[in-house]
């Protein structure tokens, strides 16, 4: 099926939201809003989606992937984690410069390309942003992840990624020590501005509300 690259964006859009963060449902209005276009436009676009039975628009708005679109979406998140990877880890390019140009890359169409950039970067699970890469088959394994202001306090958590690629949230995180794995801690949480104090590989910080919203966390599982 020939589809555009805008058509293209909006199924991966939709994976997002529904398989990435486990809301098997969604709805025009979050969807235009995570796509940073007009409801009108998002619902014409849903619609000649579901003209191409690739998306369920369900009773009350509700928005769904069907088997074909979910397939399509993560093939694309697939090539498109692939090339940030070799763009990060093989060319060098910063990570907030890589983000753009896989979104370019994403498009190209030849599964042979997608297969020999596979075996040359030795067939990664994960991203050099530690996000999970779908395999060829479009499998994809939904992690049990959460933000800091879902943390629960004083349970013991590892650090899994930052879900926004500004470098300035970057380096903020990079000044706190946290890295891959740190081990962190809701402490205490303050009700006026929705701030935190958090303990992270045994240091103490406060950080803010805003940050604790993008930083990504995975319980550890005490056997």
């Amino acid at each position: 099926m020939e589809l555009s690259k805008n058509e293209e964006d909006y199924l991966k859009a939709l994976f997002h939201l529904t398989v990435e963060r486990e809301q098997m449902d969604t709805t025009n209005s979050r969807l235009a809003e995570f796509l940073n276009v007009s409801p009108a436009s998002a619902n014409g676009m849903i619609k000649k989606l579901g003209d191409k039975k690739l998306v369920n628009h369900k009773k009350y708005g509700s928005l769904s992937l069907n088997e074909e679109g979910e397939l399509i979406a993560a093939n694309l998140l697939r090539k498109h984690r692939l090339w940030e990877t070799f763009l990060f880890g093989t060319l060098h390019f910063s990570r907030e410069g890589v983000h753009e140009i896989a979104h370019q890359l994403e498009h190209i169409k030849s599964d042979e390309l997608v297969e020999r950039l596979d075996e040359f970067l030795g067939f990664p699970k994960r991203d050099c942003f530690d996000n999970v890469i779908p395999d060829k088959s479009g499998h994809y394994e939904v992690e049990p992840r959460m933000n800091l202001n879902q943390a629960k306090n004083g349970v013991l958590y590892e650090f899994v990624t930052l879900r926004d690629k500004n470098p300035s949230a970057r380096d903020l995180i990079d000044k706190m020590g946290m890295v891959f794995h740190s081990k962190v801690k809701v402490v205490q949480r303050y009700e006026y501005d929705h701030s935190l104090d958090l303990e992270i590989d045994g240091r103490l910080h406060h950080i803010s509300g805003k940050l604790a919203e993008i930083i990504w966390v995975r319980r550890i599982r005490r056997v």
